[in-house]
């Protein structure tokens, strides 16, 4: 009775709230023998103590395991715990679904031969089964072929139906009586009609309750984990979009109702609701035909059982079960990579000769030792270790001359992915074959890195060893905030005890390393010689390099302020003479984006003017800063006056943005 109560009740709560149609609730057995013992243990040790508790004591220990499994699945529900649903694997979905049949296809052949375990195979072969075992198989075969020609429940209904009227017209023509066929094994045992809906309860002993804790915790756990099964099996089967939020709250309603009147957890049937939609049973009015056969079990089951034949009830079973085989097991196989057809047959053989939970407990371990494997396999670098680009500072002769000489010691590794034990070590594999560390600044680029495990604290510090034994200069760039902390956590000082170079991202690092670069050479990061040494350098020494110059009016900038405005018309050009400015392109949220940089000794402004166009952004000083500016009016005087010191200009100006052109190509192409 209170099995049927938790179907009903499940059921209904399913059917208000699931999104799956049809979902079919029904009392769960993957928890009946430790609930059984759990409870039974309860009664004895109540009615030891306190005659005529035992009864109450053990209903209370099915009825609180019930309510806590609804409390808990209704707060996963809440808390938006649901994803945990997606994180079942795919083979262990199938290997579920698969056992589930293979179940099915035990229980049909227990049901119809008496026995179950190693004395299955021997009943299987003997005489006294075959009234039962044959139309049992005959009828489930005839069930699968009528399936495959008439598509829908009308051919289950069809089927059954005669089956069930075929049984009943030819026991009399062959001699039988209701007796003789029960004597047989046609059909189950007499119940002796209805009984009582609700036994006499006595007292309820709270301490042997007490005494139950940790079995109704087990019990818990097993039921969390059906649901979730249950439900994952379901939506894969059915090709069904769940919230499975949803789903868990409905199920833990379902639940805290039925464990308040002591019944066992009742919850999503996955086969029932799987085969239902297979034959197409899918209109709402199947949800209210299930009730009411389930009411009119409560008080007419002790009659209507014994009347149906054991092969109708086994064949169909055994029709469920294999269909869930061939769905699941036999059609997916071939199509799956061959972990994944270990790992299915693994959950498929463990569920035979250990129970359902143990195989899907062992397919999880099998899918994660897999996902470890295969995630190993993904190469830790994007791209080989290799001379990075340099950065979006433009900078004058003096500075480009030193940079250019030794930026080839400068390496980058662009790490990806999730740090776990291993991936540390083969990026020091990596290293110790690179040959040419020696002395060499090496970057990390970790902005493609998505998370840590503990290992990598200590790969840190070897690899830092590493780099100090071969005179390396180690940097790490783009750590998101929380890897950073829980380096951090690790060891308090963990950068600055290993020496590790931390920037925030790649373009400040490139900034950092150029600026020590320049500072071993005793130039400072800004001092670029500034129009001087660019229109000498460039000039190649001409004698009117001076005279050009000249021509240049000086400009000094405050901090912030803008030097050129995007749209402007004029199309003067500059050459940084101190301090450093910033183009950015301009964006609603008044910061804009950052593009490149100009220290001193660079020239800008020259697009402009030889392309004829407005202004493309906004250049402005990062601090106090000097602009040597050459006015547009003034360079056309030179062409029209002077040409020598005109073409002196041009051929600076070309040079200088043919530099500007290599120095794009290798930051877009990342060299």
């Amino acid at each position: 009775m209170l099995c049927l109560i938790a179907s009903i009740v499940s059921t209904l709560a399913l059917s208000r709230r699931s999104r799956l149609v049809p979902a079919l609730g029904i009392a769960q057995d993957a928890t009946i023998a430790l609930l059984a013992t759990t409870a039974a243990g309860a009664a004895m040790a109540a009615d030891a103590v306190r005659p005529g508790s035992g009864l109450s004591t053990g209903i209370a220990v099915i009825g609180l395991s019930t309510l806590l499994t609804g409390g808990v699945l209704w707060a996963m529900g809440r808390f938006r715990m649901g994803r945990l649903l997606g994180l079942l694997p795919f083979p262990v979905a199938l290997g579920f679904l698969a056992s589930s049949g293979w179940l099915l296809c035990l229980a049909a052949l227990g049901l119809m031969t008496g026995a179950s375990g190693l004395a299955l195979g021997p009943a299987l072969l003997a005489t006294e089964t075959l009234p039962v075992l044959v139309p049992g198989l005959a009828l489930a075969l005839t069930l699968w072929l009528a399936l495959r020609v008439w598509q829908g429940a009308g051919a289950l209904v069809a089927v059954l139906g005669i089956a069930l009227l075929g049984f009943h017209l030819a026991l009399p023509l062959l001699g039988f009586d209701l007796s003789g066929a029960r004597a047989l094994g046609l059909l189950p045992p007499d119940m002796g009609g209805a009984r009582g809906l609700w036994p006499e309860l006595g007292p309820l002993d709270l301490s042997a309750l007490q005494g139950a804790a940790g079995g109704m915790a087990a019990i818990l756990l097993i039921n969390v984990v059906g649901v979730i099964l249950n439900t994952s099996g379901a939506e894969l089967a059915t090709r069904s979009l769940l919230d499975t939020d949803q789903e868990l709250r409905a199920s833990g309603i379902a639940n805290i109702l039925i464990g308040a009147v002591g019944g066992p957890a009742g919850y999503l049937s996955a086969g029932s609701s799987i085969m239902a939609h297979r034959v197409g049973a899918r209109h709402p009015a199947l949800i209210w035909a299930y009730l009411g056969v389930l009411l009119l079990a409560l008080g007419l089951a002790g009659w209507i059982v014994p009347l149906v034949p054991v092969f109708l009830t086994a064949g169909l079973l055994l029709f469920f079960g294999v269909a869930l085989l061939e769905d699941w097991f036999v059609r997916p196989l071939p199509r799956q990579v061959t972990a994944d057809r270990v790992i299915l047959g693994a959950i498929l053989a463990v569920t035979i000769f250990d129970g359902i939970l143990t195989a899907v407990g062992l397919g999880l371990v099998l899918a994660g030792g897999a996902f470890i494997f295969s995630y190993a396999q993904v190469p830790l670098l994007r791209g080989p270790i290799a001379v990075p680009r340099r950065s979006t500072i433009d900078r004058g002769p003096m500075a480009e001359t030193i940079l250019a000489a030794e930026w080839p010691q400068v390496r980058i590794a662009r790490l990806q992915g999730y740090l776990f034990f291993g991936s540390v070590e083969a990026l020091l594999a990596l290293l110790r074959q690179e040959p040419d560390l020696r002395d060499a600044r090496l970057i990390l680029d970790c902005s493609a890195v998505t998370g840590i495990d503990s290992s990598v604290g200590a790969g840190l510090g070897k690899l830092s060893v590493l780099a100090a034994g071969s005179g390396a200069e180690l940097w790490l760039c783009g750590l998101a905030p929380d890897i950073r902390d829980r380096l951090e956590r690790w060891e308090t000082g963990f950068f600055a005890e290993r020496r590790l170079q931390l920037a925030p991202d790649m373009e400040s690092a490139l900034e950092a390393i150029e600026a020590a670069m320049l500072a071993a050479h005793d130039l400072p990061e800004d001092a670029g010689g500034g129009l001087a040494a660019m229109l000498t350098a460039a000039g190649a020494n001409h004698p009117r390099v001076s005279d050009l110059a000249q021509a240049f009016i000086r400009e000094e900038l405050a901090p912030g302020s803008t030097l050129i405005r995007s749209g402007a018309p004029e199309r003067d050009i500059f050459v940084v003479e101190a301090g450093r400015l910033e183009v950015r392109l301009p964006h609603p949220d008044g910061k804009g984006l950052r593009l490149r940089a100009f220290a001193s000794g660079a020239m800008f402004g020259e697009l402009a003017f030889y392309l004829g166009l407005p202004r493309s952004a906004d250049v402005k000083a990062l601090g106090p800063a000097v602009a040597m500016r050459l006015p547009e009016a003034e360079l056309a005087r030179m062409e029209r006056d002077d040409p020598e010191l005109a073409a002196l200009f041009h051929r600076i100006a070309a040079q200088a943005l043919a530099e500007k052109v290599v120095r794009t190509n290798a930051l877009v192409s990342g060299g």
